[in-house]
């Protein structure tokens, strides 16, 4: 029996009985998973990331690796032919710097647009809590460090971003989650928007019935002191994603406080 996905989708439960094997291309991520006896054979790669990226995110049954991926074996005892592909939001903040410089002046606010690279998770066995074999990044991030010193701050990634303030439903690329930031601007000044650290650990992720993946709403406020005066987590899925079911809970909704604090450096000088 051929590997097949459960779903139709890219992602979701895929059946791959012993002998059988897939292959995943997302992004700059290329991903061939093969069942054996007693255990889970996996090849991966990336590509470099231009402006000639794929804008896919496909499932192939039954192709094999390419011959420059490595064999990575995971020994699991259970049989069930099952494997669960989950897109996740990244393990660490993630920088975004806008490609032009973007300004928000005094009493004006802006909805804009980011779009985050997705992460992986792979697991197997029969029944949750299922087997976490690994993660994978659909595009590798370069890292950066977001902070007031290089002793007081949090190592995150680094993404340049077109901070889009319309957003075409042709624009979403399957491989990423967009992520609506709002931001008020109530000081007697601009406010210059070099970069934003978007805390994807507090997090949830969404599909909504067309494919495109979506993050809670994040909106950024300004007082007028000039300082962070509220920075809000959307409860759900935003008013863009009418319908959507949340596939990934927040890796870490415990700490949104520290989130807020990473965020009020942005208004320091």
């Amino acid at each position: 029996m051929p590997a097949r996905s459960l779903d139709g989708r890219w992602f979701g439960a895929f059946e791959i009985p012993p002998g059988a094997r897939g292959r995943w291309e997302i992004g700059a991520l290329a991903m061939c998973v093969e069942r054996a006896v007693g255990e889970w054979r996996i090849w991966h790669s990336h590509a470099p990331v231009d402006p000639g990226l794929p804008d896919r995110a496909l499932f192939a049954p039954d192709l094999g690796p390419t011959p420059e991926q490595a064999l990575q074996r995971y020994v699991v005892d259970d049989l069930h032919p099952e494997l669960r592909l989950t897109p996740l939001l990244p393990d660490r903040s993630v920088v975004a710097r806008p490609v032009s410089p973007l300004f928000v002046p005094a009493g004006e606010s802006a909805r804009l647009y980011v779009g985050i690279p997705l992460w992986l998770r792979l697991e197997v066995g029969s029944r949750a809590p299922y087997q976490t074999l690994l993660e994978l990044p659909t595009v590798r991030l370069s890292d950066t460090w977001f902070g007031l010193t290089p002793m007081v701050g949090e190592l995150c990634y680094a993404l340049k971003t077109r901070c889009r303030l319309a957003l075409d439903p042709a624009q979403q690329l399957p491989y990423r989650a967009t992520v609506p930031l709002v931001i008020r601007n109530r000081f007697r000044e601009p406010l210059a928007l070099e970069r934003v650290n978007v805390p994807v650990r507090q997090l949830s992720l969404y599909a909504a019935p067309g494919g495109a993946l979506w993050a809670n709403e994040l909106t950024l406020e300004r007082d007028e002191e000039g300082s962070l005066a509220a920075l809000r987590f959307g409860p759900a899925a935003p008013v863009e994603a009418a319908g959507a079911e949340e596939v990934a809970r927040p890796r870490d909704p415990t700490s949104r406080r520290a989130a807020i604090r990473s965020f009020s450096a942005l208004f320091q000088s």
